[in-house]
C-alpha cells in the first residue's frame, strides 16, 4: 500500500532528474516572456495564455521550481493512469519504467524545463483517453482526463492543431473498428473538450489584450520559415517586375537565417519595409505565400515533405540548452520575481556549459528507431489482419504516429526545424512500446521473448 501511494511522486521524482542534475529548472530563453507575462498576465501575439497563468498559480511567487514539480506531477499522474490502462504493473514497475523514459527519451527534460512544451503530450494521451476509455474510468481518471485536455490545449498554439488531428484519426478508428461499440459519444466529448479549450484559450487573450501594436505575430514564422526555404527569394526575383510586394526592394540582400529574420529584427533587411508591422507583416506573408502556391506549386510540397522528414528525427535534447550568464533577460527576471532563485540558478550545470550529456543525442536516437521499427512491425501486421483498434494499445500507436508526423509537419513549416519541437512528443511513441509490453504481459526480467503478432 505504502508503494502504491508513493508511485505517483516517484515518478515525479523521476522525470524532475534533469532539472535536479542541473541543479535548477532548465531554462530557455523563452523563459523569460512566460515569466514576466505571469506577473500581467498580458496576452501574447505568439505565445498561448496558458503557461503564463500557470507559472502564476503555481509558484505563488516563491520559487520557480514549484510550477516544474507541479507539472511533473500532473504528467506523472496521467502516465501511471495510462499504464494502468493497459495492464496492473507492480509500483516497482512503474518507477523503473518512468526511469527508463527519463534516461532514454526525453521525457524527463520536457518535464525539466521552465517551458510548456511537456503539455502537448497530456492533450494526446488525454484525447486517446476520452475515446477510447471514457466508460472503463472513474471519477478521478475522469477528471485527469477532462484537465489533461482542457489546460494542455491552453499551453501552445501547434496543441490545439495537434490535437485536432489525433481526433480525426480517432474517429476513423472508430468507424474502422468493427468489433467494438459505436462510442460516438465519448468522441463528441473529446471534440468538446479540445473546442472548450480552444474558446479558453482565444476567452484568456481577449480578455487580457492591451490592444496596442505588438511588433511579432505568427504569421512573422511563416515569413521566416518561406525565405528559409529560399522559396520566398526565388519568387521575388522572378516576379518582382510583374507583381508587387513589400519585400521586393530588399530581395538582394534576404538572409535565410530564422535567428537573424524574426529575432533580430533591426539587423535583417526586412524591418526596413515591414517595420515590424503586424498587419504589413501579414499581409506580406499571405501574399508570399499565395505567389509560391500559384507558381511553384511542386517546389512547395517537396519542400514541406522535406521539412517534416527532417523534424521527424530531430529531438536532440542537448541542442537549444544555452548558459544565461552576465544578466541576461531570463537572468534579471528571476532575480526580480525570485530573488532567492538567483544563487542556485548562477551555480546550474547549465550556466557551466557542463549540462548537456554527450551520450543522450545518440541514446535517445537509438530507442526511438528501436520503437520505431516494433510499432511499425505490429502495426503491418495488426492492419493485415484487421486487428487495429482502440480497444488495445494498437489504437494508442496509431494516435502517437498521427501525433509524430503531424507535430513535425506544423512546427517545421510554420516555423523552422528545432529539435525541442519534436521531443515535446517523441517519447511517448516509447510509452506506447511500454504499453503493449504491459497488455501482453511481457514487461517481466528476463523479458521472454518478444510477440510481435496481435492477439487472437
Amino acid at each position: 500500500m505504502i508503494a502504491a501511494t508513493l508511485t505517483i511522486p516517484g515518478v515525479a521524482f523521476a522525470l524532475l532528474l534533469p532539472a535536479l542534475f542541473n541543479g535548477y529548472p532548465i531554462l530557455f530563453s523563452d523563459t523569460a516572456d512566460y515569466l514576466l507575462r505571469s506577473q500581467s498576465l498580458m496576452a501574447s501575439p505568439i505565445r498561448a495564455p496558458g503557461y503564463a497563468l500557470w507559472i502564476r498559480v503555481t509558484s505563488g511567487g516563491a520559487t520557480l521550481w514549484l510550477p516544474i514539480i507541479a507539472q511533473s506531477l500532473f504528467l506523472a499522474t496521467l502516465i501511471v493512469r495510462t499504464l494502468r490502462q493497459f495492464g496492473r504493473p507492480a509500483a516497482r514497475q512503474t518507477l523503473g519504467i518512468a526511469l527508463a523514459l527519463t534516461i532514454g527519451t526525453s521525457a524527463g527534460w520536457v518535464s525539466s524545463k521552465a517551458m510548456p512544451d511537456l503539455f502537448i503530450a497530456m492533450v494526446i494521451l488525454g484525447l486517446h483517453l476520452a475515446v477510447a476509455r471514457w466508460e472503463r474510468l472513474g471519477l478521478g481518471d475522469r477528471a485527469l482526463v477532462v484537465a489533461s485536455v482542457l489546460i494542455g490545449g491552453t499551453m501552445h498554439l501547434t496543441n490545439l492543431l495537434v490535437g485536432g488531428a489525433v481526433l480525426v484519426a480517432l474517429r476513423l478508428l472508430q468507424r474502422a473498428d468493427r468489433s467494438a461499440p459505436r462510442a460516438r459519444r465519448a468522441w463528441l466529448l473529446a471534440a468538446a473538450l479540445l473546442a472548450a479549450s480552444t474558446s479558453l484559450t482565444r476567452g484568456l487573450d481577449y480578455i487580457r489584450r492591451d490592444g496596442g501594436k505588438t511588433g511579432a505575430n505568427g504569421s512573422m514564422f511563416v515569413l521566416s520559415h518561406l525565405v528559409e526555404t529560399g522559396l520566398a527569394q526565388r519568387l521575388l526575383q522572378d516576379r518582382c517586375g510583374a507583381e508587387q510586394y513589400a519585400l521586393c526592394p530588399v530581395r538582394d540582400t534576404l538572409t535565410r537565417s530564422v535567428d537573424l529574420f524574426v529575432w533580430r529584427p533591426l539587423q535583417s533587411p526586412r524591418y526596413f519595409v515591414l517595420h515590424d508591422d503586424p498587419a504589413l507583416i501579414r499581409e506580406e506573408t499571405s501574399r508570399v505565400l499565395g505567389g509560391i502556391v500559384r507558381h511553384y506549386p511542386l517546389a512547395l510540397a517537396g519542400s514541406f515533405v522535406s521539412y517534416t522528414a527532417r523534424q521527424l528525427v530531430a529531438f536532440r535534447v542537448n541542442d537549444e540548452i544555452w548558459r544565461h550568464r552576465h544578466r541576461t533577460e531570463v537572468q534579471r527576471v528571476i532575480m526580480d520575481m525570485y530573488p532567492g532563485d538567483l544563487p542556485a540558478q548562477e551555480r546550474a550545470r547549465q550556466q557551466e556549459n557542463t549540462l548537456r550529456l554527450p551520450w543522450t543525442p545518440l541514446l535517445h536516437l537509438f530507442i526511438f528507431l528501436a520503437a520505431a521499427a516494433f510499432s511499425l512491425i505490429m502495426l503491418r501486421r495488426a492492419f493485415a489482419e484487421r486487428a487495429v483498434t482502440l480497444a488495445d494499445s494498437t489504437g494508442l500507436h496509431v494516435v502517437v504516429w498521427v501525433t509524430l508526423v503531424v507535430n513535425a509537419a506544423i512546427c517545421a513549416n510554420l516555423a523552422a526545424v528545432f529539435s525541442r519541437y519534436q521531443s515535446r512528443v517523441s517519447w511517448l511513441l516509447p510509452l506506447a512500446v511500454i504499453a503493449t509490453l504491459l497488455e501482453r504481459g511481457m514487461l517481466r526480467w528476463p523479458l521472454p521473448a518478444l510477440r510481435l503478432t496481435t492477439r487472437p
